[in-house]
């Protein structure tokens, strides 16, 4: 009876003993464990030191230990990516569960930026940070200050800066202004034409008008009057010569004064009316060839003299002799 017992007890205790060791093992690891969103007290000169195992050759452990660093410090891409990378070649679950419950908590607190295309003109780039950025996408960033800077061809480029906290998402607004075209500056003027402009030489006063009597005007009259006055001359020879032609035939017809035939009584009064003709042209004619000579010669060029001073007395004379 007693040997039939003792295995039972045997199995027993060992039960009773392995699930004794499983309850401390899993309060240990409770307690090892951090709070959820809580970051460990660690060491991270010794992770970040120059001395440190390559992230490559980095055993999980490591890789955590530094995904802790770097959120710690809020470098919350680089974090991420470490926790990646523990969880990849983590063998043990009781770390692969630390490691996931860090980086869910660690994703929600990665803030993100995002530039819609309408907002810049085509063409833009935008540069985040570092990072080229492509229009209407969503871009993680660390928390802090994000530099954004954008150009265009034809704009004038623009650096903005951003400050995002934990979590936020942020659509940037950036506003780009046309290059105005240079203004067109007058060409220099040349030393000479600066000096002219400085020191004016003093013009000289224009001329007079000439009078009317001077001008070309009575010089023409002169003319016109010398050939109507030629004209006058010459009917008043013509006329003359009828007049006398006219005497002989009343010489001939009439040979006393009391004896005239018709014809010559004719002749008489026709050379009677010629010489008054005769006398009157050549006498108007004489004086109207006269006053023409006179508008000719009166009304002729006028040498003139304009005599000027020079400008070391600042005087300037000018006008007709």
């Amino acid at each position: 009876m007693r040997a039939s017992r003792s295995p039972c007890r045997r199995f027993l205790c060992a039960r009773a003993a392995a699930c004794l060791l499983s309850i401390l093992a899993s309060a240990g690891g409770a307690e090892a464990a951090p709070k959820r969103g809580a970051t460990p007290q660690l060491d991270c000169a010794a992770s970040n030191s120059a001395s440190a195992v390559p992230e490559a050759d980095a055993s999980a452990d490591e890789l955590y230990r530094r995904g802790l660093c770097a959120e710690a410090e809020r470098h919350y891409l680089a974090a991420a990516r470490l926790y990646q990378s523990a969880l990849q070649r983590s063998p043990r679950s009781s770390l692969m569960e630390r490691v996931k419950a860090r980086h869910g908590f660690l994703v929600r607190k990665i803030p993100s930026v995002r530039l819609e295309p309408g907002s810049v003109p085509d063409g833009t780039t935008v540069t985040i940070g570092s990072v080229s950025y492509e229009l209407g996408t969503k871009l993680l960033v660390d928390p802090g200050k994000v530099e954004v800077d954008a150009a265009a061809p034809g704009y004038v480029s623009r650096h903005v800066s951003y400050e995002l906290a934990d979590g936020e998402q942020r659509v940037l607004t950036i506003v780009l202004t046309p290059i105005a075209p240079p203004a067109s500056t007058p060409p220099e003027a040349p030393a000479s034409a600066a000096a002219a402009v400085a020191a004016p030489a003093p013009a000289p006063p224009a001329p007079l008008p000439s009078p009317l009597a001077r001008s070309g005007t009575w010089r023409t009259f002169g003319f016109i009057a010398l050939g109507v006055g030629g004209a006058g001359l010459a009917a008043g020879a013509v006329t003359g010569v009828l007049a006398l032609g006219h005497a002989k035939d009343v010489e001939a017809a009439c040979p006393t004064k009391t004896t005239c035939s018709e014809g010559g009584a004719a002749a008489a009064r026709s050379g009677s009316t010629e010489s008054t003709i005769s006398t009157i042209a050549t006498i108007g004619g004489g004086a109207v060839v006269l006053a023409g000579l006179a508008l000719v010669i009166w009304g002729g060029p006028k040498a003139s003299v304009r005599p000027t001073v020079g400008a070391m007395n600042g005087l300037v004379l000018s006008g007709e002799l």
